[in-house]
């Protein structure tokens, strides 16, 4: 394999490991615009050719602005706290990437792979916001292929792809064993596992699962990765999930809930729109809201729980329309006795807190409010939810007041009122709050899911929903963005949603661009700009077609600057005069330093335009005149002699007109426009 082919293959390896580790970050921590931008700068400069030179200073100074972008990004949106906290974690990692990236520039393998091991160790340092399905075996793929262009005959030694594949090796050893970690720690081993199962769609629920298990100890979902956003009024809820079994330790969905209706009820009254963008897939169910009444102008077909049994793929836009109300159609038969079912333990146990909570509340809707009230004044939401002991986690629960997630306050309701004879049944989905105040736009994370109670009330011949789950704690989990905070989430936003649109429906992307008004208006600006100065300069400096034909595109511009450099300095050049004599002109006026600087230009002109010269040589030779005449004068635009104007308008359209049109050694037989001498008076 020759040397160049070699060479080559190395700089495609050293690149791509370094890609992927930037993949592996932005998918698995959810900073994929950070990471999207830091690969489109390394792909840029190798493009280009660029290659910094590294030196202390340099390093300091890139070190430092990469620490205070990771800085303010978490002013946008911080990332969760693990084995690092995020307040030093999102500075770390943006110093990586941009070292990584530097490092890769400047043809510096071991440091570039390095920081980009480094930086895939550290994305695992904290809960995944997301599950790693592709972004891991991408990378060990990308790697090992690297490795093994690298190896496969070439001069670089195999002994150091094995020592570059053990450290592969490790670090994804390490890594993998941090997460695991992280997530057993937290209680979301099983759901991490599964949602590599599915690929990384989120499916119906509010945990990321089917149904809601209720352990002694249990965690809530703190990742702040994206699922969708919300165009329009927001609603309160979005319902994903409907559970209705229940065996004391697990709601479960029974199969008669999740068949089709007969017919698609429509709902009533005046209609919000509402637009759903899709940042990840959604599988099986919709997330809609209550009082559904059309999707993509259509009808919207449910099932028996009143969920849209239809699925969005990543960058999808969904248009909807609800009711004000979020209210569920109402029903011609009740439920049957199986959704006033539990565990006859559990039931014992529960029945003496209903009673009491309830009081001399008559009716279902009377004492599902009690309730509601009772446990949203007595008990905290938090993050955490430790029920240990003796008893049932919902017994412990309301004896003890202990904080809890939403699930147990859902549960201990629903639970509470199937003791007292009314049907009630669980809701899943999520509860969007993050509202930007600039766009009015609501992002919807995996940290928004939530669940909440269905009571069937019969004077209103439907469900009704109840949210049992305590306001005090939650609000301080979402705090409201201030008016900076706003702006720098909605640029983050508004390029989180481009790329995602342009990777799953690029067409539709480029139809709205090119259809909406600000594109026509600033794409019109442009073309008048630019034709504007098309067809200006093509009037100014128009030339004879047999002179056009002999200019060089590439070469041409270098010697009409050098034309005008000599303008400025009062020398112009004379269309009767060869570039001997002009040089001859500009050393006797100019001095010898000039002079030979303007003979080494137009030697290397003449042979690139000519001969086989270097093409590159010429504006090298032209930026060594401009820097001779700026030692001399101090300014390249004042004149070097005496009783020579400066660079004014009439100055310049005197020296243009009078300067050649056609490159040296090609003469043509033009007239010279010199003024004309006074007449004498009388004359």
């Amino acid at each position: 394999m020759s040397t160049a082919r070699h060479q080559r293959r190395y700089r495609v390896a050293r690149t791509t490991l370094v890609l992927a580790a930037l993949l592996f970050h932005g998918w698995s921590m959810g900073r994929m615009p950070l990471a999207a931008l830091g690969g489109i700068a390394l792909l840029l400069g190798m493009g280009m050719g660029w290659r910094p030179k590294l030196g202390r200073d340099a390093l300091v100074i890139l070190t430092v602005s990469a620490a205070f972008l990771g800085a303010s990004d978490l002013l946008a949106e911080p990332t969760p706290d693990g084995a690092i906290p995020s307040v030093w974690l999102s500075p770390l990692t943006t110093v990586l990437i941009a070292l990584s990236v530097t490092f890769t520039l400047a043809r510096r393998t071991t440091p570039a792979w390095a920081t980009a091991l480094v930086l895939v160790v550290l994305s695992c340092c904290v809960p995944p916001r997301n599950p790693l399905t592709i972004a891991g075996p991408l990378t060990a793929v990308v790697s090992l292929g690297s490795i093994a262009a690298l190896a496969w005959r070439g001069p670089w030694r195999r002994d150091r792809a094995l020592a570059l594949g053990a450290a592969l090796a490790l670090t994804a050893a390490g890594a993998g064993g941090i997460t695991m970690a992280n997530a057993w720690a937290e209680g979301m081993l099983m759901p991490l596992l599964q949602a590599w199962v599915v690929q990384g769609s989120f499916g119906s629920g509010s945990n990321m699962q089917p149904g809601v298990s209720l352990s002694a100890l249990a965690h809530a979902p703190s990742s702040g990765r994206v699922l969708f956003e919300l165009n329009g009024p927001a609603p309160t809820t979005l319902r994903t999930q409907v559970m209705d079994r229940f065996d004391g330790e697990h709601w479960t969905s029974s199969k008669a809930i999740t068949l089709p209706r007969a017919t698609a009820v429509p709902a009533d009254g005046p209609r919000l729109p509402l637009e759903l963008t899709f940042f990840t897939r959604a599988r099986g169910v919709l997330p809609t809201p209550g009082g559904l009444a059309e999707i993509e102008g259509e009808p919207p077909t449910f099932n028996q729980g009143w969920l849209v049994p239809q699925g969005a793929g990543r960058g999808e836009v969904v248009q909807l329309e609800r009711t004000p109300f979020e209210s569920l159609p109402t029903e011609s038969a009740p439920p049957d006795d199986t959704l006033v079912q539990l565990p006859p333990e559990l039931a014992l146990a529960l029945e003496p807190w209903a009673e009491a909570i309830a009081g001399d509340a008559r009716g279902a809707h009377a004492k599902a409010r009690a309730m509601e009230r009772y446990l949203m004044a007595e008990h905290t939401w938090a993050e955490t939810a430790d029920l240990r002991g003796e008893d049932h986690p919902l017994v412990v629960l309301l004896r003890d007041q202990r904080d809890a997630t939403c699930g147990y306050f859902a549960s201990a309701m629903a639970a509470m009122l199937r003791t007292q004879g009314i049907p009630a049944r669980l809701a899943g989905g999520f509860a969007p709050t993050d509202t930007n105040p600039w766009t009015g736009r609501t992002v919807v994370r995996t940290r928004d899911a939530h669940a909440w109670v269905e009571v069937w009330l019969p004077e209103r011949g439907g469900w009704v929903a109840f949210d049992p789950t305590p306001i005090s704690g939650r609000d301080a989990s979402t705090p409201v963005p201030g008016p900076v905070t706003g702006l720098l989430r909605a640029g983050k936003d508004g390029l989180h949603r481009l790329l995602v649109r342009l990777q799953g429906y690029p067409d539709e992307v480029l139809a709205e661009a090119l259809a909406s008004w600000p594109t026509t208006t600033i794409a019109a600006l442009v073309a008048l700009l630019f034709g504007w100065r098309w067809a200006h300069r093509l009037w100014i400096h128009r030339a004879p077609r047999r002179e056009r034909a002999l200019r060089d595109r590439r070469l041409w511009p270098h010697y009409r600057r050098y034309q005008r450099l000599l303008c400025r300095a009062g020398v112009g050049p004379d269309p009767v005069q060869s570039d001997e004599q002009t040089l001859i002109r500009i050393a006797e006026a100019l001095g010898p330093t000039v002079g030979d600087t303007a003979t080494a230009f137009v030697r290397s002109y003449q042979q690139a335009r000519y001969g086989r010269g270097d093409p590159r040589a010429p504006k090298a030779a032209l930026a060594r005149l401009r820097s001779a005449m700026k030692a001399r004068t101090g300014s390249s635009g004042r004149s070097l002699l005496p009783g020579v104007g400066r660079w004014t308008p009439r100055f310049r359209a005197r020296c243009e007109g009078a300067a050649p049109e056609t490159p040296p050694g090609r003469s043509t037989v033009r007239s010279w426009p010199r003024p004309r001498s006074p007449e004498p008076a009388g004359g």
